[in-house]
């Protein structure tokens, strides 16, 4: 299908120039900080913790406490929290392993600080040793820095508001809002829709929805410029993610939330062979997804309805077109742009720039590729009303 161009990126639309150069009277340290992520935010901070301890055998004085001892074995468990938080990605699982190879070099020390014992000096080696991790931590740190994912101020900036719903249940009996404490959580959907008033008063943006699942090897998080982009021009964005049981891949401890995006990535770029066999009933997988949160959104069938995916083949399209109640008017698939080069992970040039580089591609703070898929989404989606209005005036 061929999409028709819009103006560059970097010239026009809500990520234009004018949100580089409001930050150009600002300090390029702070410019830098408030257009982290949380995610990024703790890494860093992880990451200094452990270049502070490495760095106290510098600074420490002989027949001193060594209260720095603990600081590893903190960073660790945190990290694990981290992962546990936001996903092992590759940033959080190098802070990871960075710090539990700290702690190990340092349970010596930690557990003479335990004993009340003074530090008489520091040997050779511990010294050689904690020099090189306190260079390893601050190679880190610049590499988080320079590949730092971009972050979008959606409200203040984008009159963009974002609301989540978490669900529990299953395929087979249905999905209901978690109210219950230590239920699982399998579906977790988010509204993204513009509060600017010329967009709330309008019945037309209200009727415009896009319904959205991520790739098997992404996260929602990936696509979010996306998603406030559309929400920005008016439609009504829903974007849901699936996990548990019924929507795991490897039926294994690698479909843990955590840890399931990372281990296919893992197997798409390592083992072919073996991601083909995992994959293989893919379009029935995301199909049934979809017509699952449809049913959970139970969207008004007058409106205009577009589901949309990335890298699904397009059978998985067919079966929810089969389903009598879907009420989808259109169909519309990443795959369908030309110039984008990631399929399944999302617009991760800005989202996820260390992933891109590792793909080959480079590092992108203009939300260029997130902003065209969306135009795109929104020229098909356009068109397609056009059609049905004309049709019902008929």
């Amino acid at each position: 299908m061929e999409v028709r161009e819009k103006p560059a990126f970097r010239d026009v639309g809500i990520f234009g120039p004018h949100l580089f150069l409001s930050k150009l009277n600002k300090p390029r340290i702070s410019a830098i900080l408030f257009r982290m992520t949380n995610q990024t935010l703790c890494e860093l901070m992880l990451l200094l913790l452990l270049a502070i301890s490495c760095a106290r055998v510098i600074f420490t004085r002989p027949a001193q406490m060594d209260p720095l001892a603990t600081v590893p074995l903190v960073t660790f468990v945190f990290s694990i929290l981290n992962v546990l938080a936001f996903g092992l990605s590759v940033t959080s699982g190098v802070v990871m392993l960075l710090a539990f190879f700290v702690t190990i070099w340092n349970v010596r020390a930690l557990l003479r600080f335990s004993a009340n014992l003074v530090v008489d000096h520091y040997g050779v080696l511990f010294t050689l040793v904690s020099l090189l991790n306190l260079l390893l931590s601050a190679a880190c740190i610049v590499l988080l820095v320079l590949y730092r994912p971009v972050k979008i101020d959606r409200e203040k900036k984008y009159a963009v508001k974002m609301e989540t719903t978490e669900y529990t249940g299953g395929f087979d009996h249905g999905f209901v809002e978690y109210e219950k404490p230590f239920e699982p959580k399998t579906l977790f959907v988010r509204h993204y829709y513009s509060t600017d008033a010329a967009f709330v008063s309008s019945s037309s943006a209200a009727a415009k929805t896009v319904v959205f699942i991520p790739g098997e090897c992404s996260t929602l998080d990936y696509y979010e410029p996306f998603f406030v982009k559309l929400a920005h021009d008016g439609f009504n964005v829903y974007a849901g993610e699936f996990f548990g049981k019924e929507a795991g891949w490897f039926d294994s401890i690698l479909d843990f939330k955590p840890l399931r995006r990372a281990a296919l990535s893992r197997v798409k770029n390592n083992d072919a062979e073996r991601y083909a066999e995992v994959v293989k009933n893919k379009s029935a997988h995301f199909a049934r997804q979809y017509e699952a949160l449809l049913l959970v959104l139970n969207l008004d069938p007058d409106g205009l309805i577009a589901v949309v995916g990335d890298g699904l083949q397009n059978d998985a399209y067919g079966k929810i077109s089969n389903t009598e109640s879907s009420g989808v008017d259109v169909f519309f698939d990443f795959s369908q742009v030309k110039q984008y080069k990631t399929p399944g992970y999302g617009p991760i040039d800005a989202t996820c720039p260390l992933l891109a580089k590792l793909l080959g591609f480079e590092r992108d703070g203009t939300f260029y590729m997130a902003s065209h898929l969306a135009n795109s989404v929104e020229i098909v989606m356009n068109n397609a009303g056009a059609k049905k209005t004309a049709s019902e005036e008929d």
